[in-house]
């Protein structure tokens, strides 16, 4: 489960972790329905995006090592590039409205299980 610990909402009942570069590779490409996705690194870093291939809007939450929300952005549309100004470990990729549905804010903590 992927939740908003700060305000106590859940994000998403069921999510995929990804570890390993194919899965980070291909995130939500080619889907027909979205899971929200967890991309998990061995370093914070400066993690660039693009959504070519994604047939539909997403939201994506940055976070850092201390699962602190660092960067948002919502509704990234399909064939778009996104890159954020801050490092993260973990990114998460989440249905459009996501982030407002949950409440995330910067520095909420958010945690998955």
């Amino acid at each position: 489960m992927l939740k908003n610990i700060s305000k106590n909402k859940i994000i998403a009942k069921n999510y995929v972790k990804c570890y390993d570069w194919v899965s980070k590779f291909f995130g939500l490409m080619f889907k027909k329905n979205i899971t929200p996705l967890v991309f998990i690194f061995n370093t914070e870093r400066i993690v660039s995006l693009h959504s070519f291939f994604v047939k539909f809007p997403i939201d994506i939450v940055f976070l850092n090592e201390l699962f602190e929300v660092v960067e948002l952005k919502k509704n990234m549309m399909p064939y778009q590039f996104y890159t954020p100004k801050n490092k993260a470990l973990f990114v998460l990729e989440l249905p459009e409205h996501s982030i407002v549905n949950s409440d995330i804010a910067l520095n909420d903590i958010v945690s998955f299980k």
